[in-house]
């Protein structure tokens, strides 16, 4: 049976089920059964740290189930110790009642996750559309002023793109509904939630890799920490970045972004050239200047997407750190 066929069964096997449905759609339900209690049963395609905070932020006292093509050890934990019941495709479960126990967390090859394969191509971000989305997520400003309200060629100016790039990314996000025009030239993002989500999923997938210059070994297994409170020829990201925004990460790689790695840094910290290297240099795609609310690291969001990227629970951990230090204004809709 395919992916999208086994949530519709299983859906419609919840409806079927002998309570009486207090209401239905495509990701939600909640049914009374007769004996007076509610259970609440939700869908997630795609688990993140914005949806598992928002779901443990407005869960009630009824039981939640939680269904998912896959969910992490790092979710898996936190749902459990917040009391959320899960069942995911590949075996992990939590589920208690009184006489009751089950909880089954086991990280799976990201090659092997249900749903890895399934997304459409159609649907992706081009490189070009991550690098103007970004633009507009990373903005503070609001109302007239925001960068989504700047023109093509203002756009063009900033970023490069070209506009003919810009209009299409424009066009394919208000077809997708992340874009509302009120009225004529004035724009604001909309489920800028989901578009979070959307970015960093596909920042990691399509542009990231483009962005990796080299790799080199560690001159020692300490060099990391102790870049932490230094300046480097570039701005931090990934675990170096994260321990410096959060004061919580203890280092083992290093992820530099960086126009240029000067010859006497790498003479100087004899680096190594080494495709498994731990040190990562990045290009960056968009100007310094534009990226840089935290000193010397790269924007919290790129930071957030190195450590995402990483599936290591240590840094999904700062991940959600960083997230709610920096990010969550940046992805709530105004």
């Amino acid at each position: 049976m395919k992916p999208e066929h086994q949530w519709i069964a299983l859906r419609n096997a919840l409806i079927e089920l002998p309570g009486e449905p207090i209401s239905i759609d495509e990701n939600h339900s909640i049914f009374t059964y007769p004996s007076g209690k509610e259970v609440e049963w939700r869908f997630g395609e795609k688990l993140s740290t914005p949806f598992v905070e928002g779901l443990l932020k407005h869960k009630s006292k009824k039981p939640l189930l939680l269904f998912s093509p896959y969910i992490s050890p790092t979710f898996a934990e936190r749902l459990q110790r917040n009391g959320v019941f899960f069942v995911d495709e590949t075996g992990n479960a939590y589920l208690e009642w009184p006489g009751y126990y089950l909880f089954i967390s086991r990280d799976v090859p990201k090659n092997l996750r249900p749903g890895n394969s399934q997304r459409k191509a159609g649907k992706d971000f081009s490189p070009s559309a991550l690098k103007l989305i970004y633009l507009f997520l990373t903005d503070t400003n609001k109302g007239v002023g925001a960068r989504v309200n700047h023109t093509v060629r203002q756009l063009n100016a900033v970023t490069g793109i070209s506009t003919g790039s810009i209009s299409n990314t424009m066009d394919s996000l208000k077809a997708q509904n992340f874009l509302e025009e009120r009225e004529p030239g004035v724009r604001r993002l909309a489920q800028r939630e989901k578009l979070f989500e959307r970015w960093v999923e596909d920042y990691t997938r399509k542009l990231r890799p483009k962005l990796v210059v080299e790799h080199y070994r560690l001159p020692h297994p300490g060099w990391a920490s102790e870049l932490v409170h230094t300046d480097g020829p570039g701005k931090w990201g990934g675990e170096v970045a994260g321990s410096r925004l959060t004061g919580h990460l203890v280092p083992e790689t290093v992820t530099l972004y960086t126009e240029n790695l000067p010859a006497n840094f790498i003479v100087k910290n004899d680096l190594r050239k080494d495709p498994a290297g731990r040190v990562e240099i990045l290009r960056p795609f968009t100007p310094m200047d534009l990226t840089d609310p935290a000193e010397a690291c790269v924007h919290p969001l790129l930071v957030y997407s190195d450590l995402m990227a990483s599936e290591i629970d240590r840094n999904l951990e700062t991940a959600k750190r960083i997230y709610e230090k920096y990010l969550r204004p940046l992805a709530t809709s105004d």
